[in-house]
């Protein structure tokens, strides 16, 4: 199937056509989890290969998706796992945030990406970490899969006992009292959130402010609202500079399946892909920002 296909121009619900379509990969639109559509003909790794060895081809035969603008600028030889340094070796810390405002069906995911930028060989590195991907109801909510994460990598210490669900991202505190907050303790290290400013980011920042600085004490990480300029594509082809020169790597020894495969092919949601780009952006690779 192609763009000008009969079955993209004449075959169609907007002629009154009764359109069937079915992808051989099915997503799981609570937790993201992936199944084969007919696991009785092809396994989930077998079509996993298949879209890994040729993600336009797949995307066309296997899930009736038409690649959109923007296909094929990321090269799968600019993506390089790799083990990461230790903390203590970067220079700055960071997350890039994409949010959704909603918990309806069809939207996006909220996706967060913690970062590690350092100098090494005369350059700057720029290392991809960790990834929450969920939907979270509330901005409590997605405050505490931020604070979980950051937990588990030990920028953060807390004597409570709690919870995380890692295929939802949600986190259940265990507290006597179901009012109180939890007891959380700051280390020496200090991180930049990265948001984009907008109506919603405004929102969230607010309720960062007054649950995580106010309520939790933790003022070692500061929101960072960044405007940006172009669209979604634009800013892609402005980062990819750092990727063909090998100075992004990801951490081989976490989950980044979904974001590999958002920046090597064009899938129906881009929420991984766009908090990949404002991460590198909030470093400083494209210069056409504002900070407001």
């Amino acid at each position: 199937m192609r763009a000008d296909d009969i079955y993209e121009t004449t075959f169609t619900a907007e002629r009154d056509w009764e359109v069937i379509e079915e992808s051989a990969i099915l997503e799981d639109e609570e937790t993201g989890e992936e199944a084969s559509y007919c696991p009785e003909i092809h396994s989930l790794q077998y079509l996993q290969f298949l879209r890994e060895d040729d993600p336009n081809a797949f995307s066309l035969q296997y899930q009736n998706k038409v690649p959109q603008e923007g296909q094929g600028i990321i090269h799968s030889d600019w993506w390089i796992e790799d083990n990461p340094p230790n903390l203590e070796d970067f220079d700055s810390l960071a997350i890039s945030s994409d949010f959704s405002a909603s918990l309806k069906e069809k939207a996006d995911y909220t996706v967060f990406i913690l970062w590690g930028k350092r100098r090494n060989n005369g350059q700057d590195e720029y290392w991809v970490l960790d990834m929450r991907r969920g939907r979270w109801s509330g901005n409590i909510d997605k405050c505490n899969v931020l604070i979980a994460m950051l937990l588990d990598w030990g920028m953060l210490e807390t004597e409570n006992e709690y919870e995380i669900n890692y295929r939802t991202g949600k986190v259940t505190w265990f507290l006597d009292d179901p009012s109180e907050v939890p007891i959380i303790k700051q280390t020496n290290f200090y991180l930049n959130f990265f948001t984009e400013a907008q109506s919603y980011q405004v929102s969230f920042r607010s309720d960062w402010i007054n649950y995580v600085q106010n309520a939790l004490g933790i003022w070692s990480v500061t929101c960072v609202p960044l405007t940006l300029k172009g669209d979604k594509i634009q800013r892609l082809r402005g980062v990819t500079g750092v990727m063909q020169r090998k100075q992004v790597k990801v951490n081989k020894y976490r989950k980044m399946k979904r974001l590999k495969q958002e920046l090597l092919s064009e899938m129906g949601k881009d929420d991984c892909r766009d908090c990949y780009t404002l991460g590198l952006i909030g470093f400083g690779v494209r210069p056409n920002l504002s900070f407001g």
